[in-house]
């Protein structure tokens, strides 16, 4: 019985949604725009994605070259206290070294800059 009604009213309404051709254009006119505004998301989701792992890659390289630029400054610093420590005698050229290492970290994007 229950199979017998379902039947029933799969057929009456099946013609009556292909009688109409303009239901059925409606139908896929909304489909169609929700199909592209679903594109439409993904594409500015992924943009935003894609802008986000640029800036992080970006800093990441940033911090990167800081890291670089203490540890050069660090490791010439060691090698003046060293000498200095060892002769009693301040090396000039070492101390021109550790100054433009020094100059050469302040100046990168990593450093504090007084506002």
């Amino acid at each position: 019985m229950n199979s017998l009604l379902l039947s029933f009213l799969f057929l009456v309404t099946t013609p009556a949604q292909r009688s109409d051709p303009n239901q059925s254009r409606m139908q896929d006119t909304i489909q169609r725009h929700y199909w592209e505004s679903l594109s439409n998301a993904t594409a500015r989701s992924q943009t935003s994605t894609q802008t986000e792992i640029e800036k992080r890659t970006e800093a990441q390289l940033k911090e990167r070259e800081f890291l670089l630029k203490a540890d050069k400054f660090v490791q010439v610093w060691s090698v003046f206290i060293r000498e200095y420590n060892a002769r009693g005698a301040f090396n000039v050229k070492l101390a021109q070294k550790a100054s433009k290492a020094f100059r050469d970290l302040e100046g990168s994007e990593g450093w504090l800059k007084q506002k």
